[in-house]
Protein backbone atom coordinates (compact mmCIF):
# COMPACT_ATOMS: atom_id res chain seq x y z
CA UNK A 1 0.00 0.00 0.00
CA UNK A 2 1.45 3.49 -0.56
CA UNK A 3 2.42 5.18 2.16
CA UNK A 4 -0.10 8.21 1.76
CA UNK A 5 -3.15 5.62 1.53
CA UNK A 6 -1.24 3.89 4.71
CA UNK A 7 -1.30 7.36 6.68
CA UNK A 8 -4.35 8.51 5.45
CA UNK A 9 -5.92 5.83 7.38
CA UNK A 10 -5.91 7.20 10.49
CA UNK A 11 -7.76 10.26 11.96
CA UNK A 12 -5.15 11.10 14.37
CA UNK A 13 -1.49 11.51 14.05
CA UNK A 14 -0.95 8.74 17.11
CA UNK A 15 -3.64 6.52 14.50
CA UNK A 16 -1.35 6.62 11.62
CA UNK A 17 1.61 6.17 13.45
CA UNK A 18 0.57 2.74 14.90
CA UNK A 19 -0.91 1.84 11.53
CA UNK A 20 2.17 2.85 9.69
CA UNK A 21 4.27 1.43 11.91
CA UNK A 22 2.73 -1.71 12.30
CA UNK A 23 3.58 -2.43 8.59
CA UNK A 24 7.18 -1.91 9.79
CA UNK A 25 7.18 -4.09 13.41
CA UNK A 26 11.08 -5.03 13.08
CA UNK A 27 12.23 -1.69 12.46
CA UNK A 28 13.88 0.74 15.38
CA UNK A 29 11.41 3.45 16.02
CA UNK A 30 13.83 5.71 17.88
CA UNK A 31 17.48 5.84 18.04
CA UNK A 32 20.08 8.07 20.53
CA UNK A 33 22.04 8.55 16.91
CA UNK A 34 24.51 6.22 18.79
CA UNK A 35 22.80 3.19 19.18
CA UNK A 36 22.59 3.58 23.15
CA UNK A 37 18.97 3.83 23.84
CA UNK A 38 17.31 2.31 20.72
CA UNK A 39 13.04 1.91 21.02
CA UNK A 40 11.68 -0.69 19.16
CA UNK A 41 7.79 -1.26 18.26
CA UNK A 42 7.08 -3.03 21.46
CA UNK A 43 8.93 -0.52 23.38
CA UNK A 44 7.36 2.60 21.88
CA UNK A 45 3.94 1.61 22.78
CA UNK A 46 4.70 0.37 26.18
CA UNK A 47 6.16 3.68 26.89
CA UNK A 48 3.32 6.04 24.95
CA UNK A 49 0.90 4.15 27.29
CA UNK A 50 2.41 4.82 30.01
CA UNK A 51 2.81 8.33 29.74
CA UNK A 52 -0.32 8.63 28.62
CA UNK A 53 -1.63 7.04 32.22
CA UNK A 54 0.82 10.07 33.74
CA UNK A 55 -1.44 12.23 31.77
CA UNK A 56 -4.82 10.93 32.25
CA UNK A 57 -3.45 11.01 36.21
CA UNK A 58 -2.88 14.95 35.53
CA UNK A 59 -6.49 15.64 34.05
CA UNK A 60 -5.66 15.16 30.69
CA UNK A 61 -8.49 15.21 28.42
CA UNK A 62 -9.13 16.15 24.28
CA UNK A 63 -7.84 19.91 23.51
CA UNK A 64 -6.13 20.28 26.48
CA UNK A 65 -2.92 21.88 25.56
CA UNK A 66 0.56 19.61 27.06
CA UNK A 67 3.56 21.98 27.29
CA UNK A 68 6.63 19.74 26.82
CA UNK A 69 10.21 20.40 27.30
CA UNK A 70 12.91 19.16 25.05
CA UNK A 71 16.05 18.09 25.61
CA UNK A 72 15.35 14.77 27.50
CA UNK A 73 16.50 12.36 24.27
CA UNK A 74 14.09 9.92 22.86
CA UNK A 75 11.28 10.67 25.57
CA UNK A 76 10.47 14.20 23.87
CA UNK A 77 8.66 11.91 20.91
CA UNK A 78 7.26 9.59 22.94
CA UNK A 79 5.06 12.17 25.09
CA UNK A 80 4.01 14.25 21.58
CA UNK A 81 2.68 10.82 21.04
CA UNK A 82 1.13 10.45 24.10
CA UNK A 83 -0.73 13.54 24.33
CA UNK A 84 -2.19 13.29 20.34
CA UNK A 85 -3.21 10.05 21.29
CA UNK A 86 -5.27 11.39 23.79
CA UNK A 87 -6.81 14.06 21.67
CA UNK A 88 -5.04 16.36 23.46
CA UNK A 89 -2.65 19.40 21.97
CA UNK A 90 1.30 18.97 22.33
CA UNK A 91 3.42 21.90 22.62
CA UNK A 92 7.31 21.81 22.56
CA UNK A 93 8.74 24.45 24.27
CA UNK A 94 12.51 25.20 25.71
CA UNK A 95 12.07 26.56 29.22
CA UNK A 96 16.18 27.43 29.28
CA UNK A 97 15.24 30.69 26.36
CA UNK A 98 15.15 34.33 27.58
CA UNK A 99 12.77 34.76 30.42
CA UNK A 100 10.65 37.79 28.27
CA UNK A 101 10.00 34.97 25.72
CA UNK A 102 9.41 31.94 28.18
CA UNK A 103 7.30 34.16 30.08
CA UNK A 104 5.40 35.08 26.88
CA UNK A 105 4.92 31.72 25.40
CA UNK A 106 3.65 30.43 28.23
CA UNK A 107 1.23 33.21 28.64
CA UNK A 108 -0.52 32.73 25.58
CA UNK A 109 -0.19 28.71 25.50
CA UNK A 110 -1.93 28.56 28.87
CA UNK A 111 -1.01 24.77 29.09
CA UNK A 112 -3.07 22.68 31.02
CA UNK A 113 -0.35 20.37 32.15
CA UNK A 114 3.65 20.48 31.49
CA UNK A 115 5.76 17.97 31.08
CA UNK A 116 8.86 19.04 32.49
CA UNK A 117 12.27 17.96 33.53
CA UNK A 118 13.92 18.52 36.85
CA UNK A 119 14.76 22.22 36.23
CA UNK A 120 10.92 23.30 34.73
CA UNK A 121 9.19 22.95 37.31
CA UNK A 122 10.56 25.93 39.37
CA UNK A 123 9.62 28.26 35.76
CA UNK A 124 5.96 26.53 35.07
CA UNK A 125 5.50 27.16 39.10
CA UNK A 126 1.25 26.64 39.65
CA UNK A 127 0.55 27.71 35.68
CA UNK A 128 -0.48 23.71 35.01
CA UNK A 129 -0.44 20.53 36.48
CA UNK A 130 3.17 18.62 36.49
CA UNK A 131 4.17 15.91 35.08
CA UNK A 132 7.24 14.22 35.66
CA UNK A 133 9.10 14.58 32.28
CA UNK A 134 12.16 11.46 33.29
CA UNK A 135 11.15 8.52 31.31
CA UNK A 136 7.70 7.21 31.43
CA UNK A 137 6.52 3.87 32.53
CA UNK A 138 5.67 1.00 30.38
CA UNK A 139 2.11 -0.25 30.50
CA UNK A 140 0.86 -3.07 28.51
CA UNK A 141 -0.57 -2.35 24.98
CA UNK A 142 -4.22 -2.58 25.97
CA UNK A 143 -4.02 0.71 28.19
CA UNK A 144 -2.98 2.12 24.73
CA UNK A 145 -5.69 5.28 24.32
CA UNK A 146 -6.36 6.76 20.65
CA UNK A 147 -9.04 8.68 20.88
CA UNK A 148 -11.29 8.80 17.35
CA UNK A 149 -10.85 12.35 16.66
CA UNK A 150 -11.40 14.60 13.78
CA UNK A 151 -8.60 15.10 11.48
CA UNK A 152 -9.06 18.81 11.01
CA UNK A 153 -8.67 18.95 15.19
CA UNK A 154 -5.24 20.59 16.38
CA UNK A 155 -2.75 18.40 17.21
CA UNK A 156 0.30 20.74 18.11
CA UNK A 157 0.88 24.33 18.82
CA UNK A 158 4.85 25.46 17.62
CA UNK A 159 6.12 28.67 18.67
CA UNK A 160 8.04 31.03 16.09
CA UNK A 161 11.31 31.89 17.52
CA UNK A 162 10.52 35.40 18.86
CA UNK A 163 13.67 36.74 17.26
CA UNK A 164 11.77 39.81 15.59
CA UNK A 165 9.65 40.22 18.89
CA UNK A 166 6.79 38.30 20.95
CA UNK A 167 6.66 35.13 19.63
CA UNK A 168 3.45 33.60 18.22
CA UNK A 169 2.02 30.00 18.36
CA UNK A 170 0.98 28.21 15.45
CA UNK A 171 -2.07 26.40 15.28
CA UNK A 172 -1.74 22.90 13.34
CA UNK A 173 -4.38 19.99 12.82
CA UNK A 174 -3.37 16.59 12.66
CA UNK A 175 -4.61 16.98 9.02
CA UNK A 176 -1.92 19.61 8.13
CA UNK A 177 0.77 17.71 10.07
CA UNK A 178 0.21 14.83 8.19
CA UNK A 179 -0.45 15.72 4.97
CA UNK A 180 2.71 18.06 5.14
CA UNK A 181 4.38 14.92 5.80
CA UNK A 182 3.02 12.71 3.50
CA UNK A 183 3.41 15.29 0.82
CA UNK A 184 7.11 16.02 0.80
CA UNK A 185 7.37 12.19 1.09
CA UNK A 186 6.33 12.04 -2.62
CA UNK A 187 9.84 13.40 -3.56
CA UNK A 188 12.05 11.86 -1.06
CA UNK A 189 13.34 8.28 -1.55
CA UNK A 190 13.14 7.35 1.73
CA UNK A 191 12.68 3.87 2.48
CA UNK A 192 11.56 1.83 5.88
CA UNK A 193 15.23 0.91 5.80
CA UNK A 194 16.77 4.28 6.71
CA UNK A 195 17.68 5.76 9.49
CA UNK A 196 17.37 9.61 9.35
CA UNK A 197 20.36 11.69 11.59
CA UNK A 198 19.11 15.04 12.51
CA UNK A 199 20.83 17.80 14.96
CA UNK A 200 17.96 19.93 14.81
CA UNK A 201 15.94 21.34 18.47
CA UNK A 202 13.20 19.15 19.52
CA UNK A 203 10.96 21.97 19.48
CA UNK A 204 11.39 23.01 16.18
CA UNK A 205 9.20 22.63 13.14
CA UNK A 206 12.14 21.38 11.36
CA UNK A 207 12.57 18.41 13.85
CA UNK A 208 8.55 17.85 13.81
CA UNK A 209 8.55 17.59 10.25
CA UNK A 210 11.34 15.10 9.67
CA UNK A 211 10.61 13.01 12.71
CA UNK A 212 6.86 12.32 11.02
CA UNK A 213 8.37 11.09 8.03
CA UNK A 214 10.60 8.58 9.53
CA UNK A 215 7.70 7.66 11.72
CA UNK A 216 5.10 7.69 8.15
CA UNK A 217 7.86 5.90 5.91
CA UNK A 218 9.05 3.13 8.41
CA UNK A 219 12.68 4.51 9.03
CA UNK A 220 14.52 5.22 11.74
CA UNK A 221 14.77 8.29 13.47
CA UNK A 222 17.72 9.26 14.90
CA UNK A 223 17.32 12.98 16.62
CA UNK A 224 20.76 14.59 18.51
CA UNK A 225 19.43 17.84 20.30
CA UNK A 226 22.92 19.09 21.05
CA UNK A 227 24.10 22.53 18.82
CA UNK A 228 26.62 20.45 17.01
CA UNK A 229 29.36 22.80 15.14
CA UNK A 230 31.69 21.68 11.63
CA UNK A 231 33.44 18.61 13.70
CA UNK A 232 31.19 17.56 16.17
CA UNK A 233 28.31 17.75 13.87
CA UNK A 234 30.31 15.22 11.21
CA UNK A 235 31.57 13.05 14.38
CA UNK A 236 27.88 12.69 15.62
CA UNK A 237 26.86 11.86 12.10
CA UNK A 238 29.44 9.11 11.80
CA UNK A 239 28.73 7.52 15.06
CA UNK A 240 25.15 7.22 14.33
CA UNK A 241 25.25 5.45 11.17
CA UNK A 242 22.78 6.96 9.29
CA UNK A 243 21.74 6.38 5.94
CA UNK A 244 19.82 9.73 5.63
CA UNK A 245 20.43 13.56 6.91
CA UNK A 246 17.98 16.45 7.63
CA UNK A 247 19.41 18.98 8.11
CA UNK A 248 19.83 23.55 7.71
CA UNK A 249 21.61 24.22 5.31
CA UNK A 250 24.62 25.59 6.74
CA UNK A 251 25.12 22.20 8.71
CA UNK A 252 24.97 20.75 5.12
CA UNK A 253 28.08 22.10 4.05
CA UNK A 254 29.78 21.91 7.49
CA UNK A 255 28.93 18.41 7.00
CA UNK A 256 30.08 18.31 3.28
CA UNK A 257 33.61 19.93 3.90
CA UNK A 258 33.88 17.45 6.80
CA UNK A 259 33.69 14.51 5.24
CA UNK A 260 35.11 15.00 2.20
CA UNK A 261 37.19 12.16 1.25
CA UNK A 262 36.36 9.85 4.44
CA UNK A 263 33.94 7.70 1.98
CA UNK A 264 31.19 7.86 3.89
CA UNK A 265 27.40 6.95 2.49
CA UNK A 266 24.57 8.43 2.54
CA UNK A 267 21.21 7.82 0.47
CA UNK A 268 19.46 11.29 0.39
CA UNK A 269 20.12 14.95 2.18
CA UNK A 270 17.03 16.97 3.42
CA UNK A 271 17.33 20.95 3.98
CA UNK A 272 15.38 22.09 6.27
CA UNK A 273 13.11 25.19 5.55
CA UNK A 274 15.80 28.00 4.76
CA UNK A 275 17.34 28.09 0.70
CA UNK A 276 20.11 25.92 0.47
CA UNK A 277 22.57 27.36 -1.98
CA UNK A 278 23.91 26.01 -5.23
CA UNK A 279 27.67 25.89 -3.81
CA UNK A 280 26.18 23.74 -0.90
CA UNK A 281 24.42 21.26 -3.19
CA UNK A 282 27.70 21.32 -5.26
CA UNK A 283 29.96 20.35 -1.99
CA UNK A 284 27.08 18.03 -1.31
CA UNK A 285 26.98 15.90 -4.32
CA UNK A 286 31.17 15.86 -4.33
CA UNK A 287 31.21 14.35 -1.09
CA UNK A 288 28.39 12.31 -1.41
CA UNK A 289 27.86 11.57 -4.88
CA UNK A 290 25.64 8.76 -4.52
CA UNK A 291 23.51 10.93 -2.47
CA UNK A 292 20.22 12.21 -3.13
CA UNK A 293 19.75 16.20 -2.44
CA UNK A 294 16.39 17.19 -2.01
CA UNK A 295 15.94 20.98 -1.47
CA UNK A 296 12.82 22.52 0.56
CA UNK A 297 11.43 25.76 1.14
CA UNK A 298 8.95 25.60 4.32
CA UNK A 299 7.34 27.78 6.75
CA UNK A 300 5.97 26.26 10.32
CA UNK A 301 2.74 28.22 9.38
CA UNK A 302 2.36 25.47 6.40
CA UNK A 303 3.07 22.37 8.55
CA UNK A 304 7.03 22.59 7.61
CA UNK A 305 7.66 22.23 3.87
CA UNK A 306 5.88 24.31 1.58
CA UNK A 307 8.05 24.19 -2.01
CA UNK A 308 10.43 21.28 -2.83
CA UNK A 309 12.92 20.66 -5.68
CA UNK A 310 13.16 16.60 -6.97
CA UNK A 311 16.39 15.51 -6.92
CA UNK A 312 16.08 14.50 -10.97
CA UNK A 313 15.53 18.64 -11.35
CA UNK A 314 18.53 19.00 -9.47
CA UNK A 315 20.98 19.40 -12.13
CA UNK A 316 18.76 21.93 -14.11
CA UNK A 317 17.74 24.15 -11.46
CA UNK A 318 19.59 24.62 -9.01
CA UNK A 319 19.00 27.35 -6.73
CA UNK A 320 15.13 26.83 -7.27
CA UNK A 321 13.02 25.39 -4.73
CA UNK A 322 10.93 23.86 -7.15
CA UNK A 323 7.24 23.43 -6.89
CA UNK A 324 4.47 22.69 -4.30
CA UNK A 325 3.57 19.88 -2.36
CA UNK A 326 0.35 18.00 -2.97
CA UNK A 327 -1.89 20.06 -0.95
CA UNK A 328 -0.20 23.33 -1.44
CA UNK A 329 -0.49 26.15 -4.02
CA UNK A 330 2.11 29.26 -4.86
CA UNK A 331 1.20 32.16 -6.35
CA UNK A 332 3.01 35.67 -6.52
CA UNK A 333 1.33 39.32 -5.70
CA UNK A 334 2.20 42.65 -5.38
CA UNK A 335 3.30 43.16 -1.81
CA UNK A 336 1.33 46.47 -1.83
CA UNK A 337 -2.51 45.71 -4.07
CA UNK A 338 -1.72 42.17 -3.33
CA UNK A 339 -2.69 42.09 -7.10
CA UNK A 340 -0.99 39.26 -9.34
CA UNK A 341 2.38 40.05 -10.93
CA UNK A 342 3.62 38.91 -14.54
CA UNK A 343 5.33 35.44 -14.89
CA UNK A 344 9.01 35.99 -14.17
CA UNK A 345 8.20 39.24 -11.85
CA UNK A 346 9.70 39.06 -8.21
CA UNK A 347 6.38 39.79 -5.91
CA UNK A 348 5.47 38.55 -2.23
CA UNK A 349 5.06 34.83 -2.06
CA UNK A 350 1.26 33.67 -1.27
CA UNK A 351 0.61 30.14 -0.16
CA UNK A 352 -2.79 28.26 -0.22
CA UNK A 353 -4.34 24.85 0.08
CA UNK A 354 -6.05 23.08 2.38
CA UNK A 355 -2.49 22.31 4.66
CA UNK A 356 -2.64 26.23 6.16
CA UNK A 357 -2.42 26.46 9.85
CA UNK A 358 -5.69 26.86 11.99
CA UNK A 359 -4.21 30.56 13.05
CA UNK A 360 -1.81 32.26 15.85
CA UNK A 361 -3.32 31.16 19.21
CA UNK A 362 -4.73 33.56 21.14
CA UNK A 363 -3.69 36.40 18.22
CA UNK A 364 -6.59 37.15 16.03
CA UNK A 365 -5.22 40.44 14.96
CA UNK A 366 -1.97 38.86 13.63
CA UNK A 367 -4.13 35.77 11.87
CA UNK A 368 -6.35 38.29 10.48
CA UNK A 369 -2.99 40.25 8.84
CA UNK A 370 -1.54 36.70 8.26
CA UNK A 371 -4.42 35.14 6.25
CA UNK A 372 -5.80 37.62 3.53
CA UNK A 373 -8.54 36.98 0.01
CA UNK A 374 -5.76 35.82 -1.64
CA UNK A 375 -4.15 33.27 0.72
CA UNK A 376 -1.55 33.75 3.59
CA UNK A 377 0.91 35.83 3.17
CA UNK A 378 4.03 34.49 3.94
CA UNK A 379 6.78 37.88 3.79
CA UNK A 380 8.94 36.43 1.62
CA UNK A 381 9.73 37.59 -1.76
CA UNK A 382 10.46 35.46 -5.15
CA UNK A 383 9.23 35.12 -8.54
CA UNK A 384 7.80 31.91 -10.57
CA UNK A 385 9.85 31.25 -14.19
CA UNK A 386 8.16 30.04 -17.18
CA UNK A 387 7.59 26.98 -15.93
CA UNK A 388 6.18 27.58 -12.55
CA UNK A 389 9.39 27.03 -10.50
CA UNK A 390 9.90 29.06 -7.95
CA UNK A 391 12.82 30.97 -6.81
CA UNK A 392 13.62 32.89 -3.62
CA UNK A 393 14.88 36.05 -3.15
CA UNK A 394 14.73 36.50 0.55
CA UNK A 395 12.68 38.05 3.50
CA UNK A 396 10.31 41.24 2.25
CA UNK A 397 12.99 43.12 5.25
CA UNK A 398 16.17 41.50 3.47
CA UNK A 399 15.54 43.02 0.13
CA UNK A 400 15.89 46.87 -0.46
CA UNK A 401 15.99 49.04 -3.50
CA UNK A 402 19.97 50.58 -4.07
CA UNK A 403 19.72 53.16 -7.00
CA UNK A 404 15.89 52.41 -7.55
CA UNK A 405 16.38 48.49 -8.37
CA UNK A 406 15.87 45.63 -5.82
CA UNK A 407 18.71 44.00 -4.16
CA UNK A 408 18.50 40.30 -3.04
CA UNK A 409 20.38 39.41 -0.27
CA UNK A 410 20.11 35.58 -1.46
CA UNK A 411 21.97 36.58 -4.79
CA UNK A 412 24.48 37.76 -3.31
CA UNK A 413 25.13 35.60 -0.63
CA UNK A 414 24.79 32.87 -3.21
CA UNK A 415 27.48 34.05 -5.22
CA UNK A 416 30.12 35.04 -2.74
CA UNK A 417 30.08 31.16 -1.64
CA UNK A 418 31.34 29.75 -5.03
CA UNK A 419 34.29 31.68 -4.22
CA UNK A 420 35.20 29.27 -1.65
CA UNK A 421 36.62 32.42 0.89
CA UNK A 422 34.35 32.34 3.48
CA UNK A 423 33.33 30.15 6.27
CA UNK A 424 29.97 32.32 6.72
CA UNK A 425 28.29 35.30 5.77
CA UNK A 426 25.94 38.02 5.87
CA UNK A 427 24.39 40.72 3.56
CA UNK A 428 23.13 44.38 4.98
CA UNK A 429 21.92 47.73 3.24
CA UNK A 430 24.00 50.25 4.33
CA UNK A 431 22.80 54.15 4.08
CA UNK A 432 24.06 55.80 0.75
CA UNK A 433 24.08 59.59 -0.22
CA UNK A 434 23.33 58.71 -3.47
CA UNK A 435 22.01 55.25 -4.11
CA UNK A 436 19.45 54.91 -0.90
CA UNK A 437 21.24 51.76 -0.15
CA UNK A 438 24.46 49.57 -0.95
CA UNK A 439 24.83 45.88 -0.28
CA UNK A 440 27.69 45.40 1.99
CA UNK A 441 29.00 41.91 3.39
CA UNK A 442 29.57 40.75 6.88
CA UNK A 443 31.87 37.39 6.62
CA UNK A 444 33.68 34.77 8.46
CA UNK A 445 36.81 33.74 6.59
CA UNK A 446 37.47 30.71 5.54
CA UNK A 447 40.10 28.72 6.70
CA UNK A 448 41.38 26.69 3.35
CA UNK A 449 41.16 30.37 1.20
CA UNK A 450 42.35 33.82 1.96
CA UNK A 451 39.69 36.41 1.27
CA UNK A 452 40.96 38.40 -1.63
CA UNK A 453 38.78 41.32 -1.89
CA UNK A 454 39.85 42.35 -5.53
CA UNK A 455 39.02 38.68 -7.06
CA UNK A 456 35.58 38.01 -4.76
CA UNK A 457 34.59 41.62 -6.41
CA UNK A 458 35.52 40.12 -10.30
CA UNK A 459 33.90 37.13 -9.89
CA UNK A 460 30.75 39.20 -8.44
CA UNK A 461 30.40 41.69 -11.35
CA UNK A 462 30.56 38.45 -13.81
CA UNK A 463 27.84 37.12 -12.45
CA UNK A 464 25.31 40.05 -10.72
CA UNK A 465 23.71 43.66 -11.69
CA UNK A 466 25.76 46.72 -11.05
CA UNK A 467 23.79 47.67 -8.27
CA UNK A 468 24.42 43.76 -6.45
CA UNK A 469 27.90 44.60 -6.04
CA UNK A 470 29.05 44.74 -2.67
CA UNK A 471 30.40 48.26 -1.18
CA UNK A 472 32.38 47.14 1.43
CA UNK A 473 33.04 44.01 3.29
CA UNK A 474 33.29 43.91 7.58
CA UNK A 475 35.34 40.40 8.62
CA UNK A 476 33.56 39.63 12.33
CA UNK A 477 34.54 36.42 14.56
CA UNK A 478 30.81 34.68 13.59
CA UNK A 479 27.37 34.70 12.24
CA UNK A 480 25.21 34.68 14.82
CA UNK A 481 22.58 32.69 13.69
CA UNK A 482 19.63 30.47 15.62
CA UNK A 483 19.14 26.99 16.38
CA UNK A 484 17.38 26.34 13.45
CA UNK A 485 20.42 28.09 11.42
CA UNK A 486 19.04 31.15 10.31
CA UNK A 487 20.64 34.40 10.72
CA UNK A 488 19.46 36.36 13.79
CA UNK A 489 17.60 39.40 12.77
CA UNK A 490 18.49 41.18 16.01
CA UNK A 491 21.83 40.84 15.61
CA UNK A 492 22.19 42.01 12.02
CA UNK A 493 19.66 45.10 13.11
CA UNK A 494 23.11 45.72 15.77
CA UNK A 495 25.50 44.78 13.15
CA UNK A 496 23.84 47.36 10.68
CA UNK A 497 23.82 50.04 13.14
CA UNK A 498 27.28 49.39 14.26
CA UNK A 499 28.39 49.77 10.94
CA UNK A 500 26.29 52.74 9.65
CA UNK A 501 27.65 54.46 12.81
Amino acid sequence: MAIRELAAKGQSLTESIFIARGAHPDRPILDTGFGEVVIDLDEFTARVAGRQVDLLDAGITRSDRVLITPNRGVQFWIDVVSVWGLGAVAAGIDLRGPQRIVNAVLDILQPKAAIVGVDGEAVVGDRAAIVDGAEARRESAEKLVIEPIGAEEPASIVFTSGSTGTPKGVVLSHHSLRGNATGIMEHVPVKASDSLFIALPSASMSALSHFLVSMFSGATFKPCEDPLLKADLFNAFEKSNATAFGGAPLQIRWLADAAKDRNLYLRWIMSTGDHLPVDTIRRARETFPDASVITVYGMTELGGRFCVLPPDLIDTAAGSVGYPITGLNVSIVDESTLEPVVRTEIGEIIADGDLLFDGYLNAPEATAEAMTAVGMRTGDLGYQDENGMLYLVGRRDDVFKSAGLKVSSISISQVLLETGMFDDLAVIPLEHELAGHVPAVLFVPSGKQIFDRGQAMRHLRGKLAANHVPSRFFEVDEIQRTATGKISRPWLKEMRQQFEA
